[in-house]
């Protein structure tokens, strides 16, 4: 592990560029493929409802825990046993892991040169070893379905231990007394990941403090729940950063835990991220921690990048409308009735609590040109004269056709095209995406939602 050992702050602030590839413990994986992560001896207690006089309570046997992806994330372990039982619990003395689990399946034997198999799956999240307390020096981890470009593009060729050339991506971010790095993972196919929906482990990342003392593993779990909210808002579908393993200052792995994040299939790119200039999104996760560590923010941002993912990535339209809604009420609560960053009237209604969080963050709330059957069915209503204004009043009145259905509000809805309907998401996608830049104080280039256009934070139109 003598590659991810640092010897400190640099004076001149570009600690990263002299940082070695950051390694796994594990080897590299492949696309769906399980990953073996501990060979050991486990101690395998059995349900005492399937106890006989002569069945054992227990089995100390040599065992392999191991990550799948498929049909879903879990961890598991397999051992031999050559009659199956109820698993509930399970020991890794070595290492200190003491979990509950349970069964998930069993190999028979197919000859008699095979080995019956039992296997299982933790229901619990899986933590080891005893350096957890105020004795790590810097965290590895690793993040699923990351994007497959984007940060620092460096060369290590003079500082990789082995001497080869490495040309990677590494993203930097730092606030205040963390700093963390994050390299792509060599080799990975990101066109095959996207053609299968798959899940693999595309990045590499550590975690330490800037000044270099020694932290909690609990605090510096912390920040990276932080940052998997903060990433998976980047990326625009579910990821975050799992498979922890702390460090001490001689560079060997005295902890680790093994839990399921959230995670999305690699799908289309739905990220606002521009890619070629990193410094971007490195100043708003600044602006990211700090909220983060105020109580009501840290409620808001959780809860308000949760709606904008299930959002965007929903083939449910009027889900769509309904959780962007739910996003807009708790962010207006944060921004408007909480912080009073506008005190020029008081809202009661939704489409006016929109109107403020827009005009806050420099957005009209205009129906944007693109969006021509949404458009059109505005420029229809007000012939009408129904007074339906603007955007943000069409959004809400298709909405209440979900929300509120009397007579009325089905009917608008049931006359408005299908088109207008998915119109209408993609431009309060865009909006709630926005509100959460501009709270972030992103101020820098991004791809749009709600055309995919390049766009700048610094002229919003």
């Amino acid at each position: 592990m003598a590659s991810n050992t640092s010897k400190g702050k640099d004076l001149d602030g570009q600690w990263w560029k002299s940082l070695p590839a950051i390694t796994s413990p594990f080897p590299s994986t492949e696309l769906n493929k399980p990953i073996d992560l501990i060979e050991d001896r486990l101690d395998v207690f059995f349900s005492n409802q399937t106890f006989r006089e002569d069945q054992k309570t227990h089995l100390s046997v040599n065992g392999r825990i191991y990550l799948d992806w498929l049909p879903k994330l879990r961890f598991g372990f397999v051992f031999e046993e050559s009659s199956p039982q109820d698993v509930n619990r399970v020991r890794v003395a070595s290492l200190g892991i003491d979990a509950n689990a349970t069964n998930i399946g069993y190999s028979l034997p197919l000859d008699a040169n095979t080995v019956p198999t039992q296997m299982c799956k933790f229901t619990d999240d899986v933590v080891w070893g005893k350096g957890k307390g105020k004795h790590t020096a810097y965290i590895i981890f690793h993040i699923p379905n990351f994007l497959s470009h984007g940060g620092h593009f460096i060369d290590q060729t003079q500082i990789h231990s082995d001497g080869n050339s490495k040309l990677t991506w590494r993203w930097i971010l730092e606030a205040k007394d963390w700093r963390i790095a994050i390299d792509t993972v060599n080799g990975v196919n990101f066109d095959a990941l996207k053609k299968k929906n798959g899940f693999q482990i595309t990045h590499v990342g550590r975690l330490e403090r800037a000044d270099g003392k020694l932290f909690s593993g609990n605090d510096g779990i912390e920040v990276l729940n932080a940052l998997g909210y903060f990433l998976s808002f980047a990326r625009g579908a579910w990821t975050h950063p799992f498979l922890f393993y702390g460090y001490n200052q001689e560079g060997h792995h005295v902890w680790g835990v093994f839990h399921k994040p959230p995670l999305s299939p690699y799908k289309n790119d739905k990220s606002w991220l521009i890619w070629n200039d990193p410094n971007f999104i490195s100043h708003a996760w600044i602006e990211f921690w700090e909220k983060w560590k105020e109580k009501n923010w840290r409620e808001t941002l959780r809860i308000c990048i949760a709606w904008y993912l299930e959002s965007l990535n929903s083939n449910f339209v009027e889900k769509s409308l309904v959780l962007t809604l739910a996003a807009f009420e708790r962010l207006f609560w944060q921004v408007i009735e909480e912080e009073k960053q506008i005190t020029t009237s008081n809202p009661s209604d939704a489409s006016g609590k929109i109107r403020e969080l827009l005009s806050v963050s420099g957005v009209k709330p205009s129906v944007p040109s693109v969006l021509r059957s949404l458009s059109h069915l505005l420029k229809r209503e007000n012939k009408k004269s129904n007074k339906v204004d603007d955007g943000a009043h069409i959004y809400t009145w298709l909405r209440n056709g979900i929300t509120h259905p009397n007579a009325k509000n089905l009917k608008r809805l049931t006359k408005s095209s299908k088109q207008a309907v998915v119109e209408a998401a993609r431009m309060a996608n865009w909006w709630l995406e926005e509100c959460m830049l501009k709270q972030l104080r992103y101020s820098g280039l991004y791809i749009s939602t709600v055309d995919g256009r390049m766009r700048d934070k610094r002229n919003i139109s």
